[in-house]
């Protein structure tokens, strides 16, 4: 059957009434009922596994189970606040849930303002023990993040922080939580901005300073408990596998966060079974759980489900897996018409082309970006050698984004497109046939070497890391040649039914995918290195950040010997982006030491693990120090520099360490990578 017959079948064949019942009734499971949520390890979480599995099975799916595993569990039961207003009426706020513990019955609070939550704005309260301390309002996309304030908080005693938080456009009455990347017992709960400006209001106007309120929580977080990953299959033709997958946890209703995905991905199985089309490749639907949030105490605390799942229950995955789609964004919203596919390196060139020819008569505008990120299930996957292909938005240019994610507002009520739904369904399917028809994956290894060279800073690095890169950079577009010839090759022979030679390649691919797989891993294992922000830029190389501090350091010496800029310049150019410094002014030095311990040593067991390659370049107090000199007219700073100047040594000595393994790691994938090519060539 032609490719075109296959997709014709399976587009008649979809069934966008079972998908969108899925995402709704998804949408109703929750813990709490003014606001839903349904966490790892919780009730409502496992009532939304035992209902997907039903599901699996009536799309016609085989070889359906529950992988169960081990998270921090978190329930949250629902929070509020009574108190009296202006006008002397009793007045009840609704609060949302963060993944941490605080309990109360009708017990009477002290609450206060806490400004953003940072240690000078907490000190200037006095003493906050056992109050309920108002932070707002931060954007976390463009400020800090609420582990912040509320480990600050937590060192002051303070029975817990209520955080209002906003997207680009401003919305008043609703709720937004996140994971919050801080221990349990730094007790963090959601509020709106109309209901903090209220309270503000009622603060400001009384002499203390401060209100009284009757408060009720049910939060736990709890060391154990199990979550599911939910799995199924369309058996194909071969031992490889493309995977499909999504997530079924969320914060409050979460229709479209990520309900959206998991519809999406069953009702495209449905229309494959139900089209009669048996794929080459089997074809694996996961349904995450513990995406959004699974481990209380790290920095990477969400992506659990997607970890565990091929790092400990299946890692025997990993060798025979084609690719990866992870649905989790394309959010079918009202009048959207800007998305994108987030594309691990390898993957970017064959989606773009692809998307570029799929797309070019539609009204919708596809960006297609790399690298991927680490904010979703498919980074554990791409660790770990599997290319990887996740829908997406851009978050500065999205309707969800801007308005909606990971709100209260997350629901049908924002505006549900079904022309939108049935575009993704078509788009996703037509991409699963187009990988499933390839007998070799088809991967670019030049497109991250390229970054990699073109990143690179010349005048710090070593000419042999340097030259080593020349060469990969040669070898790896030499590979990717290779690869995509003999696909070419491949879809010829297959439309002109020469099915001898179909056979041919076909006999060889496996071998051949399996030697694409190992070479994948080798370079995550060694060429793949997280910054320490996290944020869309995370990715980086190992001699990237030392690199850059290099560059930053010897800026900020330069600019302080010559006086070319001011103190306040210099710190903010050159000494904040150095590592865990962008905030050494608004928080505690208690708060930067526990983090910045925490975020290179503390993540095992996530897929954050050994990501961060080097401790922090601490210089909390360098900052201050310069700080406390803005002012002066001829500031002595020579006690600055010579610490700079060390930091600077300590940089160039690892900097050398870390260049001289990685060009070792670059030799042996330069071999790995002409073994392929041989390979290919026979």
């Amino acid at each position: 059957m032609k490719c075109f017959e296959v997709y014709k079948n399976y587009c008649q064949a979809l069934d966008l009434k079972f998908s969108e019942k899925i995402m709704e009734r998804l949408g109703q499971f929750g813990d709490d009922k003014a606001t839903g949520n349904r966490s790892a390890g919780s009730k409502a979480c496992y009532e939304a596994a035992k209902y997907l599995y039903c599901k699996f099975n009536e799309a016609g799916l085989t070889n359906v189970s529950m992988d169960k595993f081990q998270v921090n569990g978190w329930t949250y039961k629902g929070a509020n606040l009574s108190y009296t207003d202006d006008k002397g009426l009793l007045q009840k706020i609704i609060l949302g849930g963060y993944a941490s513990t605080i309990k109360a019955v009708n017990e009477e609070v002290i609450i206060v303002d806490g400004g953003r939550g940072t240690i000078d704005e907490l000190k200037a309260l006095g003493d906050i023990k056992n109050k309920l301390v108002l932070v707002s309002v931060i954007n976390p996309l463009s400020d800090y993040w609420i582990n912040l304030p509320s480990y600050e908080a937590y060192l002051h005693d303070a029975k817990g922080i209520l955080v209002a938080l906003t997207w680009n456009i401003e919305h008043d009455d609703i709720l937004i939580s996140f994971d919050l990347q801080a221990p349990a017992y730094c007790s963090t709960l959601a509020i709106s901005i109309k209901d903090v400006k209220t309270l503000k209001n009622l603060i400001n106007a009384n002499p203390n300073k401060e209100i009284k309120a009757i408060f009720n929580a049910d939060s736990l977080v709890e060391p154990y408990a199990d979550s599911y990953n939910v799995v199924g299959e369309i058996k194909g033709k071969t031992s490889e596998v493309i995977y499909l997958i999504a997530h079924y946890d969320g914060y409050y209703h979460s229709f479209f966060d990520d309900a959206n995905g998991v519809s999406l991905m069953l009702g495209i199985s449905k229309a494959i079974i139900k089209s009669g089309y048996t794929p080459m490749k089997t074809i694996r639907i996961i349904a995450q759980g513990a995406e959004e949030w699974g481990q209380g105490y790290k920095d990477y605390d969400w992506a659990c489900g997607s970890y565990y799942e091929i790092e400990k229950i299946h890692p025997e995955w990993k060798e025979t897996a084609f690719a990866l789609i992870n649905l989790d964004g394309n959010f079918p919203i009202a009048n959207e018409k800007n998305y994108r596919i987030y594309s691990s390196y390898e993957l970017y060139e064959y989606i773009r082309k692809f998307i570029k020819l799929f797309m070019s008569n539609s009204s919708y505008n596809y960006d297609v970006v790399c690298p991927g990120l680490i904010l979703a299930d498919d980074f554990s996957y791409y660790k770990n050698g599997i290319s990887t292909l996740m829908s997406g938005e851009d978050f500065d240019n999205s309707i969800y984004f801007e308005n909606y994610y990971h709100s209260t507002m997350d629901s049908k009520k924002a505006g549900f497109d079904i022309n939108t739904y049935e575009m993704i369904h078509k788009l996703y399917g037509r991409i699963l046939f187009e990988l499933d028809y390839l007998p070799i994956k088809p991967l670019n290894f030049n497109t991250r070497f390229e970054i990699m060279k073109k990143e690179l800073l010349p005048s710090i690095v070593s000419n042999d890391l340097e030259n080593t890169i020349n060469d990969i950079c040669i070898t790896s577009k030499s590979l990717s040649k290779v690869i995509q010839s003999i696909n070419c090759c491949y879809i010829n022979l297959f439309e002109s039914k020469d099915s001898i030679a179909c056979k041919s390649i076909n006999k060889k691919s496996h071998y051949i995918n399996l030697m694409l797989f190992k070479l994948l891993k080798k370079i995550q294992d060694t060429i793949l290195a997280f910054r320490w922000k996290q944020d869309i830029n995370t990715l980086a190389f190992p001699h990237s950040v030392a690199m850059n501090n290099i560059a930053l350091l010897t800026s900020a010496i330069s600019s302080l010997k010559i006086r070319s800029e001011s103190l306040k310049d210099i710190v903010e150019k050159y000494i904040k982006p150095i590592d865990n410094n962008e905030f050494v002014f608004e928080f505690s030095k208690k708060t930067y030491d526990f983090f910045s311990y925490r975020i290179p040593y503390g993540n095992s067991d996530s897929f954050g693990s050994n990501m961060i390659k080097k401790a922090n370049e601490d210089l909390y107090e360098l900052a201050h120090s310069l700080k406390s000199k803005y002012d002066e007219p001829n500031p002595n700073v020579a006690d600055e520099i010579k610490i700079l100047e060390n930091s600077l040594k300590k940089q160039r000595d690892y900097l050398k360490k870390i260049s001289t393994k990685e060009i070792e790691d670059m030799k042996v994938i330069i071999t790995l990578m002409n073994n392929i090519i041989a390979a290919i060539d026979q």
